[in-house]
């Protein structure tokens, strides 16, 4: 049995990640994540610097914003079978759960 088909066995998944140095991958047709953590080139510590406390939005990325809907669409037409989970940082744009409530996932 191959290391796919173990996978989707198992009910295992490899979740989405942008790494500048790593290529996104989707390893279980039924099972779809992805990480939202930064904006493409910013620094962990800078965005640290940038949104602490964390209480609010203060940076919009409507570009995660889009690509975390357009996620959430393709599952949705996916059919019942797919589990899609979209998790939110709060360096992303300042507080994670206003990102995914004004996403209106």
């Amino acid at each position: 049995m191959g290391r796919l088909a173990l996978q989707a066995q198992l009910g295992l998944l490899k979740v989405l990640l942008a790494v500048e140095r790593l290529p996104a991958s989707q390893t279980n047709p039924d099972l779809v994540a992805a990480r939202f953590l930064l904006k493409p080139g910013r620094k962990y510590e800078q965005a640290v610097r940038a949104f602490e406390p964390y209480d609010r939005v203060r940076e919009e990325n409507p570009e995660a914003r889009a690509a975390g809907k357009a996620l959430i669409e393709e599952g949705k037409t996916a059919g019942p079978k797919r589990r899609t989970f979209v998790f939110v940082n709060n360096r992303l744009e300042g507080n994670a759960i206003s990102t995914s409530e004004m996403q209106t996932f």
